[in-house]
C-alpha cells in the first residue's frame, strides 16, 4: 500500500513569478512542529517563516518565542510585482475590483481627482476606429482627445463647435507636414511635445509642455493643478508602444493591510470610455503635461 508524503505550498497572491513557494517529495511540512489542530490558524510570509495565531497581535514563532504581527518579517512582499499578473488583467476598467481580486483588501478609495470628466459626463473618448485612412495614429488620437478635454472643460468654442473628425485630421495633417507623425509608421517619442504644443495652437490655445517620467506625485500635482497630459507607453504589456491621454487619478489603500495602490485615469484610444493604469507600472514611461496659457 502506498504512503501519500511530502507536502508543497502555493503562493496565495498570483502576482509572484514562482506560484510554488515550497515542496518536498518526502519530507514532513515545516509548520508539522506546532503539532497544529483543527482550530489553529497558521500563518506564512514567506521564507522559513512560519507562524502560530496566539491572540489577535501576537504570533507564535517555530521557536517559541512570541511575537507583534507588526513585527514579523515579510519576505514574500519583495517577490510581489504586478508584472507577474496575467496579461488579461491589465486592462482595468474598475480599480477597486482588480485590487480586492488581486491583493488583501478590502480596498477603499483613499484620495483622487476626476475635474475633466465630471465636467462633460456623457461626451465619449475617441479611439482610432473612428479615423479610418490612417495607420499607427494613437498619438494624433491621443492628442485629439487632448485638445477636446481642455476645450470642453473651457467651454471653448473653436473646439466644441467641431467635429472630432474635423479636430483630428487637423492633427494629423499638422504632424505629416512636420514630420512629427507618419501614416504609416507613428509617431517620433523625441516630437511630441512640440507636436502637441503647435496641434493646440491651430486652435487658438497657448500651452507648454513639459515632460518627465511618470510619477504618482507628479500625476497628482498634474491633475490637482487641471493639467491632463500624454503618456508615451513603451513595451507595455497590454498596449505595447502606446500613446494615451491621462486626466484624472485615483489611489486606494487596503483596510486589511494599509497597501496603497495608485492609478492615473485614461482615454487609452481603443474604448470610448475611460480605463486606468497602475501608476507603478509605468515608471519608466514619459509624461508630457499641458499648461493652458490662454485661448483665442
Amino acid at each position: 500500500m502506498s504512503i501519500d508524503t511530502g507536502y508543497i505550498v502555493i503562493s496565495a497572491y498570483p502576482d509572484v513569478e514562482n506560484k510554488i513557494l515550497e515542496f518536498s517529495d518526502s519530507a514532513d511540512p515545516v509548520y508539522d512542529e506546532f503539532l497544529p489542530a483543527q482550530k489553529d490558524t497558521l500563518v506564512y510570509t514567506g521564507g522559513l517563516n512560519y507562524y502560530k495565531e496566539i491572540g489577535d497581535d501576537s504570533l507564535l514563532s517555530l521557536d517559541g518565542v512570541s511575537v507583534s504581527k507588526d513585527e514579523v518579517p515579510t519576505p514574500i512582499e519583495d517577490l510581489r510585482d504586478e508584472a507577474y499578473l496575467p496579461v488579461q488583467t491589465r486592462v482595468i476598467t474598475d480599480p477597486v475590483a482588480w485590487a480586492d481580486a488581486y491583493y488583501k483588501g478590502p480596498f477603499l478609495a483613499y484620495e483622487w481627482k476626476n475635474p475633466f470628466e465630471s465636467s462633460d459626463s456623457q461626451r465619449k473618448y475617441r479611439t482610432t476606429g473612428d479615423f479610418p485612412g490612417y495607420q499607427d495614429h494613437c498619438s494624433p488620437t491621443s492628442i485629439t482627445n487632448l485638445i477636446e478635454i481642455i476645450g470642453y472643460y473651457r467651454n471653448y468654442s473653436p473646439v466644441t463647435s467641431k467635429s472630432a473628425s474635423q479636430i483630428f485630421t487637423t492633427v494629423a495633417q499638422l504632424g505629416i507636414r512636420n514630420g512629427y507623425y507618419k501614416n504609416p509608421g507613428g509617431t517620433t517619442p523625441s516630437s511630441l511635445p512640440a507636436y502637441i504644443r503647435q496641434s493646440f495652437a491651430e486652435f487658438g490655445i497657448n500651452v507648454s509642455v513639459s515632460s518627465s517620467t511618470v510619477t504618482y506625485d507628479r500625476v497628482k500635482t498634474a491633475i490637482n493643478a487641471y493639467k491632463p497630459f500624454h503618456i508615451s507607453l513603451r513595451s507595455n504589456a497590454i498596449y505595447g508602444n502606446h500613446g494615451v491621454a491621462a486626466y484624472a487619478y485615483t489611489r486606494l489603500k487596503s483596510q486589511a493591510t494599509g497597501y496603497y495602490f495608485s492609478f492615473v485615469k485614461i482615454a487609452d484610444g481603443w474604448g470610448s470610455s475611460g480605463r486606468y493604469l497602475t501608476i507603478s507600472s509605468l515608471s519608466s514611461n514619459n509624461m508630457h503635461v499641458i499648461t493652458v496659457g490662454k485661448l483665442g
